[in-house]
């Protein structure tokens, strides 16, 4: 937990046990909740689910964070997505999503709704189309 990159949410502790109960997603690890026996040490926290098994079958996209200087000078940050095993490549396809922040910025959680269509997981799925 403590260290893990990703994103955490749904953080819950009983009223009766020292436990805490959070979510825990990646841009390519589907949501799963970890249990942690005792709060005071979130970083012992252990998975108790293993939802969609079938993306850890798979081999999926790589990415990394990019930035670059906006006409005005704003730095802005996106992420690079490659289709699986060709991290770094030259001349792949390109698509870009454009959409507004950071309210509405992505971060390295798992988006697999019918309304995070535009958002990584988009990208993810696009990258992983055969060329």
């Amino acid at each position: 937990m403590p260290g893990l990159p990703g994103s955490y949410a749904g953080v819950d502790a009983g009223l009766h046990t020292s436990g805490l109960l959070v979510k825990h997603s990646t841009l390519t690890t589907p949501t799963q909740v970890f249990l942690a026996a005792d709060a005071a040490h979130p970083e012992q926290a252990k998975s108790i689910s293993n939802f969609n098994q079938l993306f850890a079958e798979r081999a999926q996209p790589e990415w990394k964070p990019y930035q670059w200087k906006a006409d005005d000078g704003t730095t802005v940050e996106g992420v690079l997505i490659y289709p699986p095993h060709r991290m770094g490549e030259k001349h792949l396809r390109m698509l870009t999503l454009i959409h507004g922040g950071p309210a509405e910025a992505n971060g390295d959680s798992f988006e697999a709704d019918w309304y995070d269509w535009g958002k990584p997981r988009c990208g993810q799925w696009l990258a992983g189309l055969p060329s």
